[in-house]
């Protein structure tokens, strides 16, 4: 195996595919957690116009508006609509790379070092997704160190 030939099925395929991996699980939660929002937020209404014996109505709006804020809380925290546009860009952007490379077009035409612009322009990508993902952990620890500070 040339170390072409193990550098995109060894490294880059392996990075798209966790990219897409990671990418339809941020988007399934987001959808799941979002819809569940919603369809919370309607059914408060609907609870609204019915009229209701005893104390049902306000039990029930207070579990369905308790669930539409936990959901968006779960979705502030792991920015799961962020991360899934993210991975799928980063996903999609090193495709393109791969493509571009195996068919020798634009900025890999007629290159002797093609290879190795290659791989350069692809590491970047993937170090790029990871820094951001480093950024975004860094400031969620923050957060959550300074809130128990706001509370005293």
């Amino acid at each position: 195996m040339t170390p072409e030939e193990m550098y995109l099925t060894e490294r880059l395929d392996v990075q798209i595919a966790h990219f897409l991996k990671k990418s339809v699980q941020h988007r399934r939660r987001y959808k799941v957690l979002k819809i569940t929002e919603i369809v919370a937020g309607f059914l408060i209404a609907v609870f609204c116009a019915i009229p209701m014996p005893g104390d049902r109505y306000r039990l029930i709006s207070v579990a369905l508006s308790s669930l539409g804020l936990l959901c968006e809380g779960i979705l502030n925290l792991y920015n799961a609509k962020e991360h899934w546009i993210s991975y799928q860009k980063t996903a999609q952007l090193l495709e393109r790379e791969k493509f571009l490379y195996q068919c020798q077009t634009e900025k890999y035409a007629g290159k002797t070092k093609a290879f190795a612009l290659f791989v350069k322009t692809c590491e970047s990508l993937i170090s790029e997704e990871i820094n951001q993902w480093e950024s975004i952990q860094s400031k969620e620890v923050a957060a959550s160190a300074d809130a128990p500070a706001k509370k005293e």
